[in-house]
């Protein structure tokens, strides 16, 4: 299984559409969650895989709607901690059995996994993980202006996802880890971030080719925020420090 993680409104989506487009196996998307006013063109999330994560974080699924969607946001909300993940995940394992069977080798997409990840990999090793980054204040004024909360809370929320995932990081042994960073894929920084991905899928598209697909899937009008010079909270420029380390060496690693 080939995991696209990274926190909510950090760009996941356009980067698994990016990823699709350019050749890397994707689930069926017959069975992706659809499209909304956040995200016209899709999620590029497998129902059965985002329902199991949803389960694994708050208790109930997220794609059945209704009531059930709702408590599953506001669990979540309440950003439950490691032992709740793991006794819920061990009542869910033939679930995650049967969904490494199902997506060996291909890849699915969940900002969940930020949480969950190291879970998942205690039961089997993951073949490739792709994180996507985002500025933090970007990250968090998007949520602000979906949801409608402080942004003292989006960082809370983006502190509690990115502080988990790298905390997996540390457990992933031999799985190759790709960091790809949207701002650089939204600016005239996109041809590196291109030729990474090329390189660690070793895909047999040439760089025009790649580029033109690229113009296909980016739409530089659905970037509404700067980060601009704004400082950010001492706990999350600490995590975001180190995420930067870790996209330059994978950035270093993938252009060689």
């Amino acid at each position: 299984m080939i995991v696209v993680t990274g926190m909510h409104r950090s760009g996941t989506s356009l980067i698994a559409n990016l990823l699709m487009e350019l050749g890397v196996p994707f689930s069926d998307p017959a069975e992706f969650l659809g499209a909304d006013e956040w995200n016209a063109k899709g999620y590029f999330e497998a129902s059965d895989i985002l329902d199991t994560n949803s389960r694994i974080v708050s208790g109930f699924p997220y794609c059945q709607g209704g009531w059930i969607r709702t408590a599953s946001q506001i669990v979540y909300a309440t950003h439950p901690g490691p032992a709740a993940l793991k006794r819920r995940f061990r009542g869910l394992r033939a679930d995650v059995d049967a969904l490494f069977a199902k997506y060996r080798g291909v890849a699915v997409k969940d900002p969940r996994f930020c949480l969950t990840l190291g879970l998942w990999h205690a039961v089997e090793p993951i073949e490739q993980l792709v994180v996507c980054l985002r500025h933090p204040r970007e990250a968090v004024l998007s949520l602000v202006r979906r949801q409608s909360y402080p942004a003292s809370l989006g960082y809370r929320y983006w502190n509690y996802h990115l502080r988990s995932l790298l905390e997996a990081l540390e457990h992933l042994g031999s799985t190759e880890v790709v960091f790809l960073d949207y701002n650089r894929l939204s600016s005239g920084e996109h041809r590196a971030e291109l030729a990474a991905i090329r390189a660690a899928f070793s895909l047999p598209i040439e760089p025009a080719a790649a580029a033109t697909v690229y113009e296909k899937v980016f739409e530089p009008s659905l970037r509404h925020i700067d980060a601009g010079d704004a400082d950010l909270p001492s706990a999350t420029r600490r995590l975001w420090t180190e995420l930067c380390r870790r996209r330059d060496a994978s950035l270093a690693t993938h252009a060689t």
